[in-house]
């Protein structure tokens, strides 16, 4: 999603203070004085490409830092507000971090859900545990 705008921020033909120029032009007055200093800095050592993966670092970090964790959840049927808040609840127990829960349907799942937060996965869907149980009856 960012292609174009890396292969113009990193063709050596454009000098480093038109890279920081344009990038901080294309973000209009939503960057802090900080941040369009950072910016500058990244392109005067032509690391402006790396941008992207700066700001995933940096929100690892934060999240880190805040104890909190984005979980995924995939659901068969859609899940109303409370069973929303209890999952959260119960996810935000167990994992002994504070939950930014994102929501979505997947009805392929057949029933149940899949939770994925960080590296840990948690398959409660019917599919999966159909597969579970295509694999030990092949076994």
């Amino acid at each position: 999603q960012f292609t174009p705008v890396i292969d113009l921020l990193s063709s050596p033909s454009i000098t480093a203070a038109a890279q920081s120029k344009s990038m901080i032009d294309l973000c209009g007055d939503t960057l802090s004085g900080s941040v369009q200093n950072f910016i500058e800095i990244l392109s005067e050592n032509r690391r402006l490409p790396l941008l992207p993966q700066i700001s995933q670092q940096f929100d690892r970090l934060r999240a880190a830092h805040e104890k909190a964790v984005d979980v995924e959840v995939i659901s068969a049927r859609q899940l109303d507000a409370a069973q929303q808040q209890q999952l959260s609840e119960a996810l935000s127990a167990k994992l002994a971090r504070k939950v930014n829960m994102q929501v979505r349907l997947d009805h392929n799942l057949l029933g149940g859900a899949v939770i994925r937060a960080g590296d840990t996965v948690i398959d409660g869907s019917i599919r999966g545990r159909l597969t579970k149980l295509a694999e030990s009856l092949n076994s």
